[in-house]
């Protein structure tokens, strides 16, 4: 008994920090997401602005 309360002591250090690289794993993915959704909204804007350039053209 003594030495499998010892196995679950030397697991949980190592659960603690593979939560903490999660942690930091999950908040790089979130900031790369939010990147992502600025470069998109840039995109559009951009269409957008060629759209109407090609309207005037057109027109």
């Amino acid at each position: 008994s003594g030495g499998s309360s010892n196995n679950t002591n030397m697991v949980q250090q190592p659960s603690s920090k593979v939560r903490k690289s999660q942690k930091k794993k999950n908040s790089g993915k979130r900031r790369v997401k939010r990147q992502k959704t600025r470069k998109i909204k840039v995109k559009q804007r951009e269409t957008v602005e060629l759209q109407k350039t090609r309207g005037i053209k057109s027109q």
